[in-house]
């Protein structure tokens, strides 16, 4: 049960707040040729519009809820949804996943400087006050977390082909556990921000 709730975290967050640099990637690709005002109508590539990527287990509850929260997104853009994809403008596709990943830090030891004001060096020599230096060695910390991954990808049904891809990545916190319907309405709507209005 906790792998299925961190994996629909995983999706839910991949791309929640992704246009922040510090907490998410988010990487925009489309066909320069294509004329993105003549779609009117979308639909979904196939029934299962989803692949999933990884070695995690991937919801249907998650899927579907991915599912509503593209369509709802694209339909407030102003498409409008049809069941048969032959008959759309253009088709929807989308990719889930996640990864391990580990990050090695290391911090630089600090210096610290004493002052002896007596000036008492060792059992034979006095003198005057002096300065006596202290390094600590480099402290190095690794930390493992999990990285989730979303992308959507459009495809122009008449030509059968690519035109438009998001995807984002980000990393997740135990913050993304809590919400997973916010978490994924905030990805798409991250994500679909890009892609043009009607």
């Amino acid at each position: 049960m906790r792998t299925l709730q961190l994996f629909i975290v995983l999706i839910t967050s991949s791309l929640f707040i992704a246009s922040c640099s510090s907490s998410g990637r988010i990487v925009i690709d489309q066909d320069p040729a294509q004329d993105f005002s003549s779609y009117r109508t979308f639909g979904w590539i196939e029934p299962k519009p989803m692949t999933a990527i990884g070695d995690r287990i991937v919801s249907p509850l998650t899927e579907n809820r991915i599912m509503q929260a593209i369509q709802a997104n694209l339909t407030t853009k102003g498409y409008r949804f049809v069941q048969d994809v032959s008959s759309a403008d253009f088709a929807v596709s989308f990719t889930v996943g996640a990864r391990d990943r580990t990050q090695t830090r290391t911090v630089p030891g600090r210096t610290t400087v004493m002052f002896d004001p007596w000036g008492y060096r060792d059992s034979w020599r006095w003198g005057r006050g002096y300065y006596d230096f202290y390094f600590q060695e480099p402290v190095t910390t690794t930390t493992s977390y999990t990285e989730g991954t979303l992308a959507i990808d459009l495809f122009d049904v008449a030509r059968k082909s690519p035109v438009w891809h998001g995807a984002g990545e980000k990393r997740l916190t135990r913050k993304d556990l809590q919400s997973p319907t916010a978490g994924i309405d905030g990805a798409v709507e991250t994500l679909l921000a890009n892609f043009p209005s009607r």
